[in-house]
């Protein structure tokens, strides 16, 4: 029982996933940073079915997940589901910067790589809204 269960806590998971991502300049000093989360909005009623899906896979579950490594530990868990998340644009958006992350700052380099990044996440989101 406890396997149906968790495949219904996976099914609410997908359909309350949300994914943010931006960038933006810092408000001290010079650059740009990249701020990124998942949240998931899952009522009291719900919660206990989707903390079965995720002590099943390792996973934490807080309302906005920020760190880099569980969010790249949900992504691994719902990779195989990616067809049925009902926030489809912010999970490839997700995926997107956790494979292309923005280049580090530094004085010895050439700030062609950081154009050349801003070129592509331009071009990606001009695909992603002309998709919708």
């Amino acid at each position: 029982m406890s396997k149906h269960l968790m495949d219904i806590g996976l099914g609410v998971v997908l359909t309350k996933m949300r994914f943010s991502v931006s960038v933006s300049k810092v408000h001290y000093g010079h650059g740009f940073r990249v701020e990124k989360y998942i949240q998931i909005d899952v009522k009291n009623s719900r919660r206990a079915i989707v903390e079965l899906f995720c002590m099943e896979n390792n996973l934490t579950l807080k309302y906005r997940i920020k760190k880099k490594a569980d969010i790249q530990a949900w992504m691994d868990a719902i990779a195989s589901y990616d067809m049925f998340i009902e926030d489809k644009n912010g999970y490839e958006r997700m995926k997107w910067i956790l494979d292309n992350p923005m280049p580090r700052a530094n004085k010895n380099k050439s700030l062609d790589e950081f154009y050349d990044w801003v070129k592509k996440w331009d071009d990606y989101n001009l695909i992603l809204r002309n998709d919708i």
